[in-house]
């Protein structure tokens, strides 16, 4: 595992870029946690007040998974062993990843011609 992205990272923001490039906030009342190990491992957690539009058929208010990870060029691998996403369990989660000094951009692959980034804080 990049030993820069090793640690715990707070929630900062999630934005969504249409195909239009009209930007929307997605999950203003967010608040969640990233952690990445030395050895590997991902766990995160996100949670909102009010359900957010994930994909065209899944609304949430928490999403976490967990599971072993690495990277793989500019992207982060995760193989997902738990999730509140039940399709995700078996799955690999792959995420862009760009790192700003202690700020980190993850951004799952483009579905529907949306592209999300989340950006999350290093604590502490």
């Amino acid at each position: 595992m990049s030993n820069k992205l090793v640690g715990t990272w707070r929630y900062e923001s999630w934005t969504a870029h249409g195909p239009t490039g009209a930007v929307a906030t997605v999950g203003e009342l967010a608040t969640g946690l990233l952690i990445i190990t030395a050895d590997g491992w991902l766990s995160v957690h996100l949670m909102n007040g009010e359900s957010v539009h994930i994909t065209p058929d899944l609304n949430v208010r928490y999403l976490g998974y967990a599971g072993p990870c690495r990277m793989a060029g500019d992207q982060l691998v995760t193989a997902v062993e738990i999730s509140s996403v039940p399709t995700w369990v078996g799955t690999e989660q792959v995420r862009d990843v760009e790192l700003t000094g202690d700020v980190l951009m993850l951004a799952p692959p483009v579905a529907g011609g949306v592209r999300h980034e989340l950006r999350w804080q290093r604590a502490g």
